[in-house]
C-alpha cells in the first residue's frame, strides 16, 4: 500500500527523512540494516525486486516515471513528493535524478543453499579486504554481467549497501545472491570441499597467466584489496595464483577493472560470450 505525503509538512529532522541523511556510514547501515537506493534506473529495479522498501523520497517529475512500478508493490510504502528543492533540503545537496529510497538489507543467502540451488558450473566471486565502495559497486555489476553464482564477503571488506556500493552496481546488487559469511577463509574450505577450484588474482609472479587458467569447471574468483591485496591466510587457499599479463611500466589493474577481465576470461572459456 503507498501512502504519499509531501515533504513541506514534515521537518526534514524527522524519523521519517533522516535516514536519507544518516545512512551512509558503514556503523549505521549495519546497524539498522537499512541501506539506501538512488537514482531512477536502481530505483525501477528495487521495485522490482522483492527487497522490502520503507519509502520513498522524489520530485514531483519522478514519481510520475516510477509509479507503474509502485501499484504492484504489497508492503506499506511511504512516498515523500516534492519540488526540486524540497528534495535537497532534505539530503542536503543537489541531485540529477531526484529519487531515493530507503529499503531494508535482504537476509543474506548462506552459501550451503545457494550451492544447492545453483546450476552448474558453479561460478563464485570473493573479496579479502576490499574497502573501497566504489570498487565493490562496480564489481558487483560486473558479476551481474558476467552471470556469477554470487558474490562472498566477509566483515574484512565493506558492505555491498553502503550507498556509494549501491549506486555503482546502478541496482544489479537485487540482480545476483550476495552471500556474507562470518569468515571467509571457512566458506573457501566448504567451496574446496565441493571440489570447487579457488583462483586468486595477483598482479606479479603468478602460476599462470589469466588465458591459461582452467576456468571451465565450478570455480570461485578471488580478489584482494586494492593496496595490501590478499591476507596470506586466504592466499594459502588458493589453488591458483593467476594474473592479467600488462605492458611494462603498469604495475596492475584497480580490482574492479581487473574483476571485468576476469570474468569475461571464464565466460569466454565456457563458451558464453
Amino acid at each position: 500500500m503507498i501512502t504519499k505525503q509531501q515533504i513541506k509538512n514534515f521537518d526534514k529532522n524527522s524519523k521519517y527523512l533522516l535516514p536519507y541523511k544518516t545512512l551512509k556510514t558503514p556503523d549505521v547501515v549495519n546497524h539498522l540494516r537499512k541501506f539506501v537506493v538512488q537514482g531512477e534506473k536502481s530505483i525501477v529495479r528495487l521495485l522490482k525486486s522483492p527487497c522490502s522498501i520503507e519509502s520513498i523520497l522524489c520530485s514531483e517529475r519522478f514519481y510520475a516515471k516510477i509509479s507503474p512500478w509502485l501499484k504492484d508493490r504489497k508492503e506499506e510504502i511511504m512516498v515523500f513528493e516534492g519540488t526540486s528543492e524540497e528534495v535537497r533540503s532534505v539530503i542536503g545537496y543537489q541531485m540529477y535524478q531526484e529519487v531515493m529510497a530507503v529499503a531494508h538489507i535482504p537476509k543474506t543467502n548462506s552459501l550451503e543453499s545457494v550451492m544447492l540451488t545453483a546450476k552448474k558450473p558453479w561460478f563464485f566471486v570473493a573479496v579479502d579486504g576490499l574497502s573501497n565502495a566504489e570498487n565493490m559497486g562496480t564489481l558487483i555489476r560486473n558479476c551481474s554481467g558476467f552471470g556469477v553464482t554470487g558474490l562472498i564477503y566477509d566483515k574484512s571488506s565493506c558492505s555491498p549497501f553502503l550507498r556509494r556500493s549501491v549506486r555503482c552496481t546502478m541496482g544489479t546488487i537485487f540482480n545476483i545472491p550476495i552471500i556474507e559469511v562470518c569468515e571467509l577463509g571457512a566458506a573457501l574450505r566448504k567451496l574446496r570441499e565441493k571440489q570447487v577450484t579457488i583462483f586468486g588474482s595477483f598482479p606479479h609472479r603468478a602460476q599462470k597467466v589469466l588465458s591459461d587458467a582452467p576456468f571451465k569447471k565450478d570455480c570461485c574468483l578471488l580478489f584482494g584489496s586494492e593496496g595490501k591485496g590478499m591476507s596470506d591466510s586466504i592466499t594459502s587457499q588458493c589453488d591458483f595464483s593467476v594474473t592479467i599479463p600488462m605492458h611494462s611500466g603498469t604495475d596492475s589493474l584497480n580490482v574492479a577493472s581487473a574483476s571485468a577481465v576476469f570474468l569475461y576470461e571464464v565466460c569466454r572459456q565456457r563458451g558464453i560470450t
